[in-house]
């Protein structure tokens, strides 16, 4: 298991480092953080973040979610945000069409998460280019840092061989981080899911978790578009062969 580094005020700050690939390398620590949004960061926090010397922010969240919880200019990054300005097409037809029930969200979120490496195939290349372009240590999140990012990792950590039951573990863990986090409770009941108070709780906890089914949908929907990761990468995002070998040599030890 990925080292995780707990912060008192984002639950859900971890390193992507320390995962095996198949080939018997490790991936490097210190490189990739993967986080939910920061501005509940504490200044202890900020102190930690600043030590860590991070070149860029890969920030998966809209336009509009940036302005509502913008990231400390004190942490230094250079940050590199979506062009999206917001995220009404995903979450109002979600809830303009989903019926009150458990099933019925299950399945909303598994087909979000099939088209979700569509919807954000800007922002994911984005972050493998940085990479590329060695702007290391860097963090990449979204709000709640599991499902855009969440994928965005399980992306990265496909691509320079973590199999996938590691890869899912990595994913899964999201929901136990999360499980306690106040903000990001009160986060889901902003203005722009003011439809969010209106759901069971049952309902909610879809919106609160993790599922394999979610990742699975994602993958499983890139293999039969593009016939494999590799396919995606190269097709969607313009990330080659050579670019996944520089990869590997960048973040594998």
């Amino acid at each position: 298991m990925a080292s995780r580094q707990v912060l008192e005020g984002v639950s859900n700050f971890r390193d992507v480092g320390g995962y095996a690939t198949a080939d018997g390398r490790t991936v490097k620590t210190g490189a990739v953080y993967r986080p939910n949004q920061l501005l509940p960061v504490t200044d202890a926090d900020l102190d930690h973040l600043v030590g860590l010397k991070l070149s860029a922010i890969c920030d998966l969240r809209s336009v509009r979610e940036r302005k509502a919880q913008p990231t400390p200019e004190r942490i230094g990054a250079a940050i590199h945000g979506s062009a999206k300005p917001d995220t009404d097409f995903i979450f109002e037809d979600i809830f303009a069409h989903t019926p009150h029930e458990v099933d019925a969200w299950v399945d909303a979120f598994a087909r979000f998460y099939g088209d979700v490496t569509e919807y954000y195939a800007d922002e994911f290349g984005l972050m493998f280019r940085l990479i590329l372009g060695s702007d290391l240590p860097m963090v990449v999140h979204c709000s709640a840092g599991k499902d855009r990012t969440g994928v965005a990792c399980a992306l990265l950590l496909s691509a320079i061989g973590v199999d996938r039951e590691t890869v899912m573990a990595d994913y899964l863990l999201t929901s136990e981080l999360l499980k306690e986090d106040m903000h990001f409770k009160n986060m889901l009941s902003d203005a722009k899911l003011n439809h969010y108070a209106a759901l069971p709780q049952e309902c909610r906890e879809v919106m609160l978790g993790t599922s394999p089914r979610y990742l699975n949908t994602a993958l499983d929907t890139l293999d039969k578009r593009y016939g494999s990761l590799d396919g995606y990468l190269g097709k969607r995002l313009g990330i080659d062969a050579d670019d996944i070998f520089r990869l590997k040599d960048t973040l594998l030890a």
